[in-house]
């Protein structure tokens, strides 16, 4: 018996019953026991019953192939948040499961993905939230060069072939960058570079 709590209950005449209380309080619960031969025996215990903490989250720009970090920004209830389960589903990729906060989670495929945290806190109340996000493409990133005959010694002229880019940062090895779509720099002392074009 749950007297007037606000609750859901059913199996009452079993060992085991279930209830879900609709409201946080300090509700008093009435048991009731008989056998065979017609004895009773009542027990009352009050049951505390606790907010529980709502869940949410943030994350990063979903981009392709990078750790995207996944941030907990759950409002706590009644006791502290000491859980963090989240939950990464895809139709190709199937399921993934990490724990703790923040997290760096990697998304192989520029597709639909399903992410979910489940928050626990320290009375074991739990809250959980779901979120669809569209992990966009990575670019494709290649470039050429050329140093065109009667130009100046030393100058090379970079061809850029990235596709799916709008910012480039290249690092010619020399001390210089630029951010041009097509730039050119200048070698000024024989030498092996390494030149690295990153493309947004």
């Amino acid at each position: 018996d749950f007297g007037d709590a606000p609750v859901t209950a059913g199996n009452l005449n079993l060992r085991q019953p279930s209830a879900v209380f609709h409201q946080a309080g300090l509700f008093p619960v009435t048991l009731v026991v008989g056998n065979q031969y017609g004895c009773l025996d009542t027990v009352v215990q009050q049951a505390q019953i606790h907010h529980p903490p709502t869940a949410a989250f943030e994350q990063e720009f979903p981009c392709q192939g990078r750790g995207i970090l996944f941030s907990d920004q759950s409002i706590p209830a009644d006791a502290s948040l000491v859980q963090f389960t989240w939950n990464v589903k895809s139709s190709s990729d199937g399921e993934r499961v990490f724990q703790g906060n923040p997290v760096s989670i990697v998304f192989d495929e520029a597709t639909e993905y399903e992410v979910g945290l489940t928050v626990t806190d320290a009375f074991g109340c739990t809250s959980a939230v779901n979120s669809t996000i569209d992990i966009v493409p990575k670019p494709s990133g290649a470039f050429n060069y050329v140093n065109i005959a009667g130009d100046e010694q030393g100058v090379l002229y970079f061809e850029n072939q990235t596709a799916g880019a709008v910012e480039y940062i290249w690092d010619f090895g020399n001390s210089s960058t630029s951010t041009f779509f097509e730039p050119e720099t200048r070698y000024t002392l024989e030498g092996v570079y390494t030149i690295v074009l990153v493309s947004y």
